[in-house]
């Protein structure tokens, strides 16, 4: 079973900085079942909605947890299948360096010797987005953090929690920094079972991709990728999934405009924008809700990533729950509610999550 990689972005949504994790997942399906839906609430408790019916109805029900409480914020949250099982576990990256993983799943911080992991990346690097991705092929996701200040990945590709740098594994690198920093997020483009690390560089939504997942910028005659994708949906934010549902679960480009409230998809997975009449996919979801927080997950299970966004201070997820890229309404297999609405929007993520 491959791995489930990760798209992970900061955006500035309604003035507020706020962790996008969402997933592109590799494999059809991935994991045991559909995704379901969950959050980091405004009280630094995670919410994860275990039976899947997009209601928090509290434990033993739902998930209701703090992830090492005694450390400061602040601190970044993100799903990973980091156990290689198949079902994804919450990582709370704090204060610039501590990174803590419920990786027994099951919705406690135990430590180490209990069953969870807790490490140091690149102490001293201070505040980066965290991503995670199977950088290595092992079958599972790995942690990698990223530079906005320096332009830099650090993705720990032997998944020991420790930077070892080139020469000790890892991998350590700019992509075509002439472009300036972007915003970061990783996918597995070519279906081999290995994720890659890419940003997009405002405001005219340029990609730029190490597509061939070595860990250096080979530019597009030697496989990785630059261009650009929908630029007139300028100052967007990045989003991967297998739009098409592939086999080979390979993921392809998206961008979501919260200027238009658009999500504009690329489904024909030439990395260029054609549009609805070219082959690809403009979606727009309860355009009266406002614009959200975007995300990606394959929440019906068909093995094809479906988008959503989060909107407002009480938690409305919007979701393109039956994947056709249309906005049908509850009534038409779509889904519209609220999510723990008393504890904010808080940071949205989506997996599968299961009982212990």
């Amino acid at each position: 079973m491959n791995s489930l990689n990760r798209n992970v972005a900061i955006a500035s949504i309604t003035s507020a900085a706020v962790l996008l994790a969402g997933s592109a997942y590799a494999g059809a399906p991935s994991g045991p079942g559909p995704c379901m839906i969950g959050k980091k609430n405004d009280l630094d408790l995670v919410n994860l909605d275990l039976n899947n019916n997009r209601s928090f109805d509290g434990v033993p029900l739902d998930a209701n947890f703090t992830l090492a409480a005694f450390d400061p914020t602040p601190d970044n949250f993100i799903p990973g299948n980091f156990a290689g099982t198949g079902v994804d576990s919450v990582a709370r990256y704090v204060a610039s360096t501590a990174t803590y993983i419920d990786l027994n799943s099951n919705f406690a911080w135990d430590g180490n010797s209990g069953g969870d992991r807790s490490f140091f990346f690149a102490p001293g690097a201070g505040m980066q987005t965290p991503l995670a991705g199977d950088w290595g092929m092992i079958d599972k996701d790995a942690w990698g953090i990223y530079a906005v200040s320096t332009d830099e990945f650090r993705l720990d590709v032997n998944d020991n929690g420790v930077f070892d740098g080139n020469s000790g594994g890892d991998f350590f690198f700019s992509l075509a920094s002439v472009s300036g920093s972007g915003t970061a997020f990783a996918g597995d483009f070519t279906g081999n079972g290995g994720s890659s690390a890419g940003k997009l560089v405002a405001p005219n939504n340029n990609f730029i991709i190490d597509l061939n997942g070595n860990g250096v910028w080979d530019g597009n005659g030697g496989g990785d990728f630059n261009g650009f994708f929908a630029p007139g949906m300028t100052d967007s934010i990045p989003l991967v999934g297998n739009w098409d549902g592939s086999p080979d679960g390979s993921v392809e480009i998206g961008v979501y405009s919260p200027t238009l409230d658009q999500f504009a998809l690329d489904l024909n997975a030439n990395k260029v924008w054609d549009g609805n009449s070219g082959g690809d996919l403009l979606v727009v979801l309860a355009f009266a809700s406002g614009n959200g927080i975007p995300g990606v997950c394959d929440f019906n299970g068909d093995g094809a990533d479906d988008v959503y966004k989060v909107v407002g201070d009480v938690s409305n997820w919007i979701i393109d729950l039956n994947g056709n890229g249309i906005w049908d309404g509850n009534s038409g297999g779509d889904f519209n509610g609220f999510f723990g609405p008393a504890s904010g929007t808080g940071v949205p993520m989506a997996g599968y999550w299961t009982a212990p």
